[in-house]
């Protein structure tokens, strides 16, 4: 059974997600839940549990409910709400109160002293209630022959209620207001612990926040002893005891039932309300760690309980600076425990506050950090448009306040990577260059928010100079992380994946292989088979193996991480997109030219409205497709593919960039195709392609231009012919396709596919 509070889609989300951590940590697997789509799933496959109960306790409306509701399986479902109204297809069932019989059982099992007739007329004056049956119980326990008297103190306190309490709760209201007077008298921190919760989660208030520094410091007002926290427990026993709580010892949690909640509420004056509200918001954003160290594993707990808090405290109304710090990292929290649309919403709503009140505006300093945070989200959601727009009005404002300012270079980390996805990769490098040397001189080059920058950078460098200046940073960051937070943790594994990726595009296909498997059985660990670190992974170990030339293993890889992709982000989220451009890649490894060129429309279609029609990552699917037309027979529409590649790959780079030069290499194949003489191209790419700064003499792409350039006949062969056998020797290419293609007799003309990176 789990109990599910159902007032928000959070704190359904929360639930759920709880609920998968459960279920998946009982059978091993370390997904994190952050996909309700895959516990309902589990849940009506009956996969992880044979039976099971959901209750959605407090749901306002099944339009909230639906699209957590698993609607099959081997199990039930219990919604309890104050809405009487359901569509058709909800069994209502109307609660009623206890029968008197269980009443009178109830009172005289609490009050075994009274006389039945008083009982009776208690049982009749509190409507049978169950609730206020058992606080009753709580009031007359030492004084059971005062029950009468009891009755009329509950007369008098109704009679005297605030004209706003609703008729159905005055009674309630008057029970517990004794409870809640009593309390006040005799343990005033209790009540204030009360007053404080009552602003807080129904779901209840973890310890955390009960145990923390901030609300510890408001209970020893009242109470000195409280300084010892061990006494602490006594407050919450005497909410307990006065039945104004309940201490919940598994979920770790003091629960205060929501009407109780608006009846303690209702109780305080309006400025009484005002200064406890703010005093609960003070509480909770004190547990906020410091900006550069909420990264740390251990805050994470901290960070998922106020999770819980920010919709009943109101924190989205504060104007105090505290706890505007306090929503930017819980937006950041949010993102970094892989929920990016759960971040972006949650962003945007704070944003549009912010915005709109006349005291903050768009400048405030908080303001501009949550942008950068927003902006985030939405580049890991593949909304690179609304991305870029935020980091770069936070940048541009922030940079003319102070440039060098840890905030702004943390903020121009992000910016870059959104130049990126809009296709300026030279502008994306200048910035994480100067991000990277900013971080090192302000923080120091091991920390956390370094090493992220030293990681763009590896990206930029990666795309802008050399495969081997990317692996010097990632290898370096690797190191660093790995001694400050050991195997366990999932940051080490992130640079340890790249390595497996740089080393693939090096012909390093063997230390790819060894790098991508370990880092995909460390982030299945550590993060879940969900994760996008696991699925990136996962997806880069396929295309080693299908470049190796084990295709079917590859392809199977790469299948399996594009579902995942795409049942989490759908079918335009990047990842997902080159997922689908690595699955073509191996179609057309294993001779399937057709297969390969009929899935390319589509994703080409997708990358223009994802990136543009200019980006580079388009016009890579564009050579690729030029490649695998001119494999199916169709080599005026490849040329055609072929030359915009070219020209807008060099435009983004150079004419002797590495995916340019492969550009040319499938343009002169198609021009060959039709007849025109390519000889003197064909030794420019070659002789471009060996350059050190291109794919250097060894790699395949520069013996696929060799053998194009002795294909040509254009020169003295002798020695060209001699130095491809030599080069396809020292290659560990032992029954690969490729090794035959370019030793053939005579020379046939080869060309080669482009993947698509990060951003």
């Amino acid at each position: 059974m789990w109990w599910i509070p159902a007032g928000s889609d959070d704190t359904i989300r929360a639930a759920l997600r709880a609920l998968a951590q459960e279920l998946n940590a009982a059978v091993g697997d370390a997904r994190g839940g952050d996909d309700p789509t895959a516990l309902l799933t589990d849940l009506r496959t009956g996969r992880r549990c044979s039976r099971w109960l959901l209750v959605f306790d407090g749901a306002p409306s099944s339009e909230v409910l639906e699209p957590f509701l698993p609607t099959t399986g081997p199990g039930h479902v219990l919604i309890t709400s104050l809405t009487s109204e359901w569509p058709a297809g909800y069994e209502t069932q109307q609660i009623e109160s206890f029968t008197r019989e269980e009443s009178l059982h109830l009172l005289r099992s609490g009050l075994p002293g009274a006389e039945i007739d008083a009982l009776d007329r208690l049982a009749q004056r509190l409507g049978d209630h169950p609730l206020m049956l058992n606080t009753a119980v709580a009031e007359l326990s030492s004084y059971p022959a005062h029950v009468d008297a009891y009755i009329a103190l509950i007369d008098r306190l109704e009679s005297d209620a605030p004209g706003e309490v609703p008729a159905p709760y005055r009674t309630m209201d008057a029970v517990y207001r004794v409870r809640y007077e009593g309390l006040r008298r005799q343990f005033p921190a209790a009540a204030r612990l009360l007053q404080l919760c009552s602003f807080l989660s129904a779901d209840g208030v973890g310890m955390r926040v009960i145990e923390s520094a901030g609300m510890i410091s408001r209970l020893v007002r009242l109470d000195a002893s409280l300084e010892d926290t061990l006494r602490l427990r006594n407050v919450l026993n005497q909410l307990s005891v006065a039945t104004l709580a309940v201490v919940d010892p598994k979920a770790g949690r003091l629960k205060v039932h929501r009407i109780l909640q608006d009846l303690v509420r209702g109780w305080m004056t309006p400025e009484e309300r005002e200064e406890t509200r703010a005093e609960a918001l003070a509480v909770l954003a004190a547990m906020v760690p410091m900006d550069l160290l909420r990264h740390e594993q251990e805050h994470r707990k901290d960070f998922a309980e106020l999770d819980r808090h920010l919709e009943p405290s109101g924190a989205l109304e504060s104007s105090d600076q505290q706890v505007h710090r306090w929503l930017v990292s819980q937006v950041y929290h949010r993102r970094t425990s892989g929920r990016w649309d759960e971040a972006r919403v949650l962003g945007e709503r704070i944003l549009t506050r912010w915005r709109d009140d006349a005291a903050i505006g768009d400048s405030q300093t908080m303001v501009l950090r949550l942008e950068s945070e927003v902006a985030a989200a939405c580049r890991a959601l593949g909304r690179y448009k609304c991305a870029l727009e935020l980091s770069q009005h936070s940048v541009k404002i922030q940079r003319e306040r102070d440039s060098n300012d840890v905030y702004t270079l943390m903020a121009a980390r992000g910016y870059a990577a959104d130049l990126r996805a809009t296709g300026r990769f030279r502008d994306a490098f200048l910035e994480d260059s100067g991000t990277h040397l900013g971080l090192s001189r302000v923080i120091g080059p091991d920390h956390n928010a370094t090493l992220d920058a030293a990681i763009n950078l590896a990206l930029s460098k990666f795309y802008m100079e050399t495969v081997s200046a990317a692996v010097d940073l990632d290898r370096d960051a690797y190191a660093i992380r790995k001694r400050q937070y050991g195997e366990n943790d999932f940051r080490p594994w992130i640079s340890y994946a790249n390595l497996g990726t740089y080393s693939r595009e090096s012909n390093e296909l063997a230390a790819s292989e060894r790098y991508l498997s370990r880092s995909c059985e460390r982030f299945r660990t550590l993060t879940g088979k969900d994760s996008h670190l696991y699925l990136g992974a996962l997806a880069s170990l396929g295309m080693t193996m299908v470049r190796k030339g084990d295709v079917d293993e590859g392809l199977k890889r790469l299948q399996d991480a594009r579902a995942g992709f795409s049942r989490q982000w759908g079918d335009y989220h990047p990842s997902t997109m080159a997922c689908d451009l690595s699955v073509a890649i191996g179609l057309h490894a294993s001779d399937r030219f057709a297969d390969a060129a009929d899935s390319m429309p589509d994703l080409y279609e997708r990358y223009e409205k994802v990136f543009g029609a200019t980006h580079p990552f388009t016009s890579i699917c564009l050579n690729n497709m030029a490649l695998y037309l001119l494999a199916a027979g169709d080599p005026d529409t490849a040329l055609s593919h072929a030359r915009k590649a070219v020209y807008q790959l060099e435009t983004a780079f150079e004419s002797g960039h590495r995916y340019a030069l492969v550009a040319r290499m499938n343009q002169s194949n198609c021009q060959s195709v039709l007849g025109r003489d390519t000889s003197t191209e064909d030794i420019g790419i070659h002789e471009d392609c060996a350059q050190a700064t291109a794919w250097g003499e060894g790699h395949p792409v520069t013996l696929m231009a060799l053998a194009n350039r002795l294909a040509s006949g254009s020169d003295d062969q002798s020695e060209l012919r001699a130095n491809l056998e030599r080069r396809v020797s020292e290659q560990p290419f032992a029954g690969h396709p490729l090794a035959a293609a370019l030793l053939a007799d005579p020379y046939r003309r080869l060309g080669a596919d482009l993947e698509v990176q990060d951003v």
